[in-house]
This record gives structure tokens, sequence and C-alpha cells, in this order.
């Protein structure tokens, strides 16, 4: 530690010459004056001012504090932690948006497949419509070509069309029933999949911590 010293006129002459400096050392000033002290008892007749006298209008000069440099790996260290926080911050600032956004996303493709269902669905029923009216006018016409001139009558020619007709419409109605269960399914099976995929991402989004940070 280094003290700045004003030695007054009457105390500057019975100093030592290596002494006589203007900055001394709190270690110097104390053997400076325990020299003055030894000079006094020597000689009488020669007054030394008390040490209240000779520290007025005295400065202390503490030494200033050695800043170590970081080392590379710490800077880095700290770095990639700042960007881990600010990406914490900016996931949880975000997160009301985001699942906004999902809930949309989500309500437009839950449309758009309601629109592709109805759509399959008339699909069927046309389907539907024409394998039947198909298969009563080929049995009726079937009926007549296969009896040539004896022609039964067009009651007995409708009633085995309609019974026709009737069998490939049950058969029809049992694939087109069997199809929905599976699509019902195959719905469901895809929303808890969904489901159980987004509370995953959100328990591994809690779990996650700050990397720790090493001592150098």
């Amino acid at each position: 530690m280094e003290i700045s010293v004003t030695i007054p006129r009457a105390a500057a002459a019975l100093m030592p010459e290596g002494s006589k400096r203007k900055n001394l050392t709190f270690e110097e000033f104390k053997q400076s004056f325990q020299q003055m002290k030894e000079m006094s008892s020597a000689e009488p007749d020669e007054k030394i001012p008390p040490l209240h006298v000779l520290l007025q209008g005295t400065d202390v000069t503490l030494p200033e504090p050695i800043v170590p440099e970081r080392s590379p790996e710490l800077e880095a260290r700290v770095q990639r932690l700042r960007r881990d926080q600010e990406n914490r911050e900016y996931r949880k600032m975000t997160a009301g948006v985001d699942r906004l956004q999902s809930a949309r996303k989500e309500d437009s493709l839950n449309f758009g497949a309601e629109l592709r269902e109805i759509n399959a669905h008339l699909i069927n029923i046309l389907q539907l419509i024409l394998t039947v009216g198909g298969t009563f006018l080929f049995t009726y016409k079937a009926i007549e070509y296969a009896h040539g001139d004896t022609q039964p009558s067009v009651a007995g020619k409708v009633l085995v069309a309609l019974c026709t007709s009737f069998l490939v419409a049950v058969a029809d109605l049992y694939f087109i029933l069997r199809t929905l269960e599976y699509s019902e399914k195959k719905a469901k099976g895809s929303a808890a999949s969904s489901a159980v995929s987004k509370k995953q991402s959100a328990t591994d989004l809690s779990k996650e911590k700050p990397l720790p940070m090493k001592k150098d």
C-alpha cells in the first residue's frame, strides 16, 4: 500500500536523506518515523512533531485490484449458458402463441378431414345407388334374354330383379360399414398418438435444466 505524505518544514530537516520523498510506502513511513524518534532521543533539543501532526494532509493510495482475465473455455461456457437462458425465456414467452397456432392448425386439419370424409360418404352412396340400379337392370334384361319368346310376366321379372338388387345392396352396405369402422379406429389411433407425443414433448421441455458451470 502506497501512502502520499506531505512533510512539514519543521520535520523535513529531521527525516533521513533517503526518505525525503513525497510518496512513501507505509513501511517506509514507519521506518522514517522510527528514525526520527531515535534522532530525537539522541538529540533532546530536536523536537519531532507527533505522528498525527505528520499525517495531516496525507493521502492513502490503495493499489488497484488485479482482475484476472477469463479463459476462452470459461467465456465460451458463459456465452452458451446465456444463449440457453435466452432460448428458454423465448420459448416461455411464445408458448401461448404456439398453442394458439397449433389449435388453429389442428382445427383446419380437422375441417379438411371432415370434408374428405363427407366426400367419401357421398361417393359410397352414389356407388351404392349405381350398383343397385345396375343390378336391377341387368337382372331384368337377363331374364328377358334368357326366356326368348316365352317371356314371364313383368311382375315376376321385377320381383326377381328387386331380390337380386336387395342382396347386392346388403353386401355393399356390409363392406361400406366395415370401411367406416376401420376409418374410425384409424382416426382414434392417430388422435391418441398425437396426444401422447404432445404430452411427451411438454414433459421433455419441463425437464430441461441449465448446464452446470465448471469452476476454473
